[in-house]
């Protein structure tokens, strides 16, 4: 994806024991200006899993954490694998009616709607990152 921003890509090299991940800011094609970031661990070319956190907690909160990290565990058996916030959450953007006060911004949270888009977003970049076809 010719618009996704490298925070931090790790080597070309990456074997399957390498857990160093490949962070990005993708485009949001629902909502322009807005951004998704994307965190990558394990061999490029292996089977993908993208990880989708639910409504209150980002990804990279529960997916990836000290002690623990569900992301680090799949890719050390060989996947590569792929978590996501959803915009307004994590290190995503915030929707503008976020900024607002909750009795004055429906929905308070995002749409189901919206969350489908940001996976989308989302699969699309997997896909031209893994070299498949969408």
């Amino acid at each position: 994806m010719d618009d996704a921003k490298a925070v931090g890509n790790a080597a070309d090299d990456e074997t399957p024991v390498s857990l160093e991940p490949s962070e990005w800011f993708i485009p949001s094609t629902l909502a322009e200006g807005q951004k998704l970031y994307v965190r990558a661990r394990g061999p490029l070319g292996r089977t993908p899993l993208v990880l989708v956190h639910g409504f209150f907690q980002p990804a990279s909160a529960i997916l990836d954490v000290p002690g623990y990290s569900m992301q680090q565990a799949l890719a050390a058996q060989g996947f590569r694998v792929y978590l996501f916030d959803l915009r307004g959450y994590g290190l995503s953007s915030r929707p503008p009616f976020m900024g607002r006060p909750a009795a004055e911004s429906t929905p308070s949270l995002g749409c189901m709607r919206d969350a489908v888009a940001d996976l989308e977003d989302v699969v699309r970049f997997v896909l031209g990152e893994e070299g498949a076809c969408a």
